[in-house]
This record gives C-alpha cells, sequence and structure tokens, in this order.
C-alpha cells in the first residue's frame, strides 16, 4: 500500500530562514551533561515551558552516525551543552516525531544548517511565538496516511531504523515512535512515557510531581497519560490506538527513550506489563 510521505522539506523553509532572528532563548536549564545511553546514542533533558515552580523536563536524543548527528525531540540546550554536542561531530538533521514536540526545531536548522524531517501534513502545534509561526508557515498540506511504517534506512543506515506513525489519531496530529533496529532502541514522545525513570538526570519539582500524578504520569514507563486521548486519539478515544499500542509493545528492543523522562532499561518487559496495568489488554 502506499506509504506515510516522510521526507526532509529544509528548502522549503530556505525562504523563511532569512526573517529569523539569529539569536534563540535556551531552556531554562537542564542536565548537567549529556548521557550516554548505549555506544553513539545520547541524551539530554531540560526544562521546557510551564512556569518555573512547575520544573518538568523533555529529553532531547542525539544519534550519531559516522561523523553526522541526528537529533530527536529537538531543544535549545545551554550553550555548553550545544559545544559538547558538536564535539561528538555535525548536527545533520532534525527529526520530528510529534506536532507537539520540537519548538526549537528552526534554532538546529537556521544556526546549524540542520535539514528538518517531518511528515507532510502534519500540524505544527508548538508555535507558540511569531519567530516560530513564521518558521512553520508555508508548510505544503500534502497527503498523510496513517498506520504504515516508513522506511528511513537511508538517513541512518548502521541503525536499520523504522519509523511507526499512529493509526488512531485525529486528522493532522502526528505521533510516531522511532525503533533503532540495530540498538535495540525504541524512541517514544507522549504516548509512552518515563517521567519516573532512576536515570532522570535533573529533579522535578513537588509541584510538578502532583500535578502529573494526578495526570497519571506515574511508574518507570507511563502509557497513555490521561490528558492524551483528548489531544490525540480519533473521536477522543484511547481504543483507537489499542493496536499501535500492542504492535509497539511487539517490537524488538531492549532499551526506551521517552520525550519526558530518562531512558529505560529492560523496557520491553516494562513497557508490557504497563499497558496490562492501565488497560488490561494481553499483549
Amino acid at each position: 500500500g502506499p506509504q506515510p510521505k516522510f521526507l526532509h522539506y529544509s528548502w522549503v523553509c530556505a525562504p523563511l530562514m532569512a526573517v529569523l532572528p539569529d539569536e534563540y532563548p535556551a531552556s531554562l536549564g537542564g542536565a548537567p551533561n549529556l548521557i550516554l545511553v548505549k555506544e553513539d546514542v545520547w541524551t539530554y533533558e531540560a526544562y521546557w515551558k510551564p512556569p518555573p515552580p512547575i520544573k518538568a523536563f523533555t529529553t532531547m536524543t542525539i544519534i550519531r552516525e559516522g561523523t553526522e548527528l541526528t537529533l530527536v525531540g529537538a531543544v535549545r540546550p545551554p550553550q555548553h551543552i550545544v559545544d559538547d554536542i558538536l564535539k561528538l561531530g555535525k548536527p545533520k538533521r532534525v527529526i520530528r516525531l510529534n506536532s507537539f514536540h520540537g519548538s526549537r526545531d528552526h534554532y538546529w536548522v537556521k544556526v546549524h544548517n540542520c535539514e528538518l524531517w517531518g511528515f507532510r501534513g502534519m500540524r505544527w502545534g508548538t508555535a507558540p511565538t511569531k519567530e516560530e509561526q513564521k518558521f512553520y508557515a508555508g508548510r505544503v498540506p500534502l497527503e498523510m496516511t496513517h498506520d504504515l511504517q516508513t522506511d528511513i534506512s537511508t538517513l541512518l543506515p548502521s541503525y536499520n531504523p523504522k519509523l511507526f506513525m499512529l493509526g488512531g489519531t485525529k486528522s493532522g496530529i502526528v505521533e510516531a515512535q522511532l525503533l533503532l533496529s540495530s540498538k535495540k532502541i525504541l524512541i517514544t514522545v507522549d504516548l509512552i512515557q518515563s517521567c519516573e525513570s532512576p536515570n532522570n538526570q535533573i529533579p522535578v519539582s513537588c509541584l510538578a510531581n502532583c500535578l502529573f500524578g494526578c495526570l497519571g504520569f506515574k511508574n518507570e514507563v507511563t502509557v497513555v497519560p490521561k490528558p492524551w486521548p483528548k489531544i490525540f486519539a480519533k473521536d477522543n478515544d484511547v481504543n483507537n490506538v489499542k493496536d499501535d499500542l500492542i504492535r509497539l509493545a511487539n517490537l524488538d528492543f531492549d532499551t526506551l527513550i521517552t520525550h519526558h523522562g530518562g531512558h529505560v532499561t529492560d523496557a520491553k518487559n516494562k513497557l508490557r506489563q504497563a499497558v496490562y496495568d492501565r488497560f488490561k489488554w494481553s499483549v
């Protein structure tokens, strides 16, 4: 059948780049250093936009292929962390897996000349500033096909990557999961999270813990936190992503990297247990 159209289109952005400022605000602080998850794969945790008393964070993944770097879930770290990233290699591309993550994609495209990869037709839900709105304006709204695996092996050939786009989301709302097959690493966004991972490098505030606990962000692996169906799921019904979750839980991986939390080891067993505990679905 037809494949989702997943093409880099930095050429679309080029006319817009000239109108963007040269300076981009960094995150509100974050981890003191990069975390090596497996050989050539690192993460960085940065505080994100809620008011400082909430103190929650988002996680960027850095993948090295030869001398080139691919960034997933891009954030704008403090300059000393940017310097550490540049020591690893040359940033080549940014991959955006989710409509609501990637508010600093344009920093890496503008300042470091990265390609930007994403699904055509994706709604760019994270564009709160005028500069970001200009950056995301002009996207060509081409057809987007859900629930199919996308071949991106040309991007990261030594990782045998597979990209899985959720089939049960609302029109234009994208969430995809990236499997680095050769490393047995599954990278997820909001459907599966790890806020309570013991590998978290920076603390989450008591207020954030209370708030997120009420919203269902519990345990080392969390699946489908309470706000997720209303924002993402077709007809606001979590059953529309049942097949997606079961498929993901049966992939071949042992490490999980989420966009909110530290990495998780023995991750397949923990994800399968989380799916069962949350929904009593057999996986």
